[in-house]
């Protein structure tokens, strides 16, 4: 059996903050493969998620390891603080499958709040408001949770598809040193090329990425002629319907009953089947002439 790439799900094995200079270990260990992934395990299992701003933290380890930390900020009323705090030396650092130590600066978790109506900053107190993207997980059984924006500005991220695995570093930001950019080439040797690694330091991977999936859709689309019949010019609006015109016809006998008829297929889809037979009556003497018996 073939076992596909679904979501790029690794693990968080560490994770400490730093606040006011003093730094604190919320928690450590725990499996560093994807075998975390369902299970009850102190790491946590995370989507690399791109679409997603905040990351969202399992109840065990935000309150009894994130809030308290951070008492700056008003978690009662949806985790808001202000904004000054956005320039302080706080941060988080993560530990991603055991491996690779991401540090994120609190500018990056802090983000200022937008009054969604006039899109202009929110003030309280005198001081603009910022939102603290670190927040609790609202579905607790679910077996993974969204690593969003917050943490991944903090990380260089290759989703590579050819090997079914992602790679991380940490971000170098605001750096003032030369530019070192490295493209990633396509293929299984991509990533440890780039990296300047052998083949052999990229770990064997049983998964696969389904393949690209092609087809082609086609449309047609078609004219229905009336049920009525076909008329044109000032004969196609009924007479009672033109602008200025009154009840009696002013268009000759070919309006009068291009005009009776559109106006008898109106009323077959809207009055009662008494109505609809009266209009058909109508229809019927206008066409042929008062010599129509209806039989019943």
């Amino acid at each position: 059996m073939v076992e596909l790439v679904l979501q790029f799900i690794t693990t968080v094995t560490a994770m400490n903050a730093t606040v006011d200079s003093q730094t604190s270990q919320i928690f450590e260990g725990g499996i560093d493969s994807v075998s975390a992934y369902g299970d009850n395990n102190i790491a946590l299992p995370v989507l690399l998620d791109t679409g997603s701003s905040a990351w969202s933290i399992p109840s065990r380890y935000f309150n009894q390891g994130i809030a308290p930390l951070f008492p700056y900020v008003d978690f009662t009323h949806g985790g808001v603080c202000a904004c000054k705090h956005r320039d302080s030396n706080d941060s988080i650092s993560l530990e991603f499958g055991g491996k690779v130590t991401i540090n994120v600066p609190a500018r990056q978790f802090i983000v200022p709040a937008y009054d969604p109506q006039t899109n202009e900053p929110v003030y309280a107190g005198g001081e603009q408001v910022c939102a603290f993207m670190l927040v609790p997980a609202q579905d607790e059984s679910m077996t993974f949770q969204t690593l969003g924006d917050a943490v991944l500005r903090s990380m260089y991220v290759v989703f590579d598809l050819d090997n079914g695995q992602v790679s991380i570093a940490q971000s170098s930001l605001d750096s003032t040193a030369e530019p070192n950019i490295k493209s990633v080439e396509a293929g299984p040797d991509g990533v440890p090329k780039a990296a300047g690694a052998s083949d052999t330091d990229v770990p064997a991977n049983s998964y696969s990425i389904a393949s690209a999936v092609s087809g082609s859709e086609t449309f047609a689309a078609s004219t229905g002629s009336s049920t009525i019949g076909v008329a044109t010019g000032t004969d196609a609006v009924p007479a009672n319907a033109r602008p200025g015109a009154s009840d009696s016809s002013s268009g000759g006998a070919g309006a009068a009953s291009s005009s009776a008829a559109a106006v008898a297929g109106k009323r077959l889809g809207a009055d009662s089947d008494l109505t609809a037979l009266g209009s058909i009556w109508v229809l019927l003497c206008m066409v042929f002439g008062s010599a129509v018996v209806l039989l019943a």
